[in-house]
């Protein structure tokens, strides 16, 4: 593995992974009676524990590796009149959330694809684990009228109640916001000749594998110490952070868009770091997480100390340097020119671990003032 010093900082990085509306018209009515329909099987597999076949996620080159905890996954379909140049339109009668779980070592989501005749499909699946409340962390623009090619998820924004502890007495950089993010999967469903648009003729059943969409960092600070100094907790935030990915292809999550909405508080107007994690100190390490959209962004580190005597608190910011750029242009995840000593790359499907010294957090040369 990899060991890339962040100012005494390592980043090492683990490959992780296998993991405008449009009205809608007469044109998308189905042509034949309701009775002429049939129902196929959909069996999607989570890619990250595919245990022979692991195939490559589209657009990679390299074979990643890891597990998921994925436990539902939402199926999303569109149709359209069959042979039409018309746009595929959200059919509700086919939107279903479904349970995921392991099947011979392999966590397995198992659905069913009513079609009518006359029409033609287009079948989106999104994996998701409900066990750390990630199904109330995004958003997909599934309803009425909505076509495939605007097809997309959002990350909501979590509500914060304890502004006033979080932030600086005279703020400057935290925008007031908290994205506290799902590890989202996605896969589309083809008859095995992967041919995204099915057709009502045939039986044979749909298929498809669900990659990692997004990149999880973490950080471990070590060597905290509890004599001179206390500690309430630290926090994590980014200064880029993406809200928004189309869903009309594995490739859109390499291009996100839509930055974390502008606060409206006079306090933070003019702030671009979005809290992404926050973690009471509890002993001499701390580690702080979490899964972002693609994004080029610099990393910074609020904690909250005081010195053991002195019965008053302050809010201390530091960023998170890479010193050894050279090393960064080696390690995969971390690309070079984007990678400089205080920028990361986070691609989708990957984990990066940063570790470091309280010591060398702390240095007044990485301060922000």
């Amino acid at each position: 593995m990899n060991k890339i010093p962040l100012f005494r900082f390592m980043a090492a990085i683990i490959l992780a992974t296998n993991f405008s509306g449009c009205s809608q018209d007469e044109s998308l009515e189905p042509v034949a009676p309701a009775g002429d329909s049939n129902s196929v099987d959909i069996t999607l597999t989570v890619g990250s524990e595919l245990p022979s076949s692991r195939a490559l996620p589209p657009g990679e080159d390299t074979l990643l590796d890891g597990t998921s905890q994925v436990d539902k996954v939402r199926i999303v379909t569109f149709i359209r009149k069959a042979g039409s140049a018309a746009p595929f339109v959200y059919d509700a009668n086919n939107d279903k959330t479904v349970s995921c779980a392991p099947e011979n070592g392999v966590r397995t989501a198992r659905s069913k694809l009513t079609k009518i005749m006359g029409n033609e499909y287009r079948v989106i699946a999104i994996g998701y684990y409900s066990g750390r409340g990630e199904g109330n962390m995004f958003s997909l623009n599934a309803a009425p009228g909505t076509t495939f090619d605007n097809f997309q998820a959002t990350l909501r924004e979590q509500t914060i109640t304890d502004y006033n502890e979080i932030k600086q007495n005279t703020e400057k950089y935290w925008n007031g916001k908290w994205l506290y993010t799902p590890e989202l999967f996605y896969g589309y469903c083809h008859t095995g000749d992967a041919n995204p648009v099915i057709s009502f003729e045939g039986s044979d059943q749909l298929t498809g594998i669900l990659y990692r969409g997004m990149a999880l960092v973490t950080i471990k600070i070590t060597g905290i110490q509890q004599g001179t100094w206390s500690f309430d907790w630290f926090a994590l935030m980014s200064e880029t952070t993406y809200t928004q990915t189309s869903l009309k292809d594995y490739e859109n999550f390499k291009t996100p868009y839509t930055l974390v909405a502008a606060n409206q508080d006079n306090a933070y107007k003019n702030n671009k770091w979005t809290l992404l994690d926050k973690q009471t100190v509890t002993n001499q390490t701390v580690t702080l997480s979490a899964y972002v959209l693609p994004t080029t962004t610099r990393l910074l580190i609020r904690m909250k100390s005081r010195l053991t005597a002195i019965s008053s608190w302050q809010k201390d910011d530091y960023q998170i340097y890479i010193t050894n750029v050279s090393s960064a242009e080696g390690a995969t995840g971390i690309i070079s020119p984007t990678a400089q000593n205080n920028t990361f790359y986070f691609r989708r499907n990957s984990q990066y671990n940063i570790t470091g010294t309280y010591t060398a957090l702390s240095n007044s040369s990485h301060k922000l003032n």
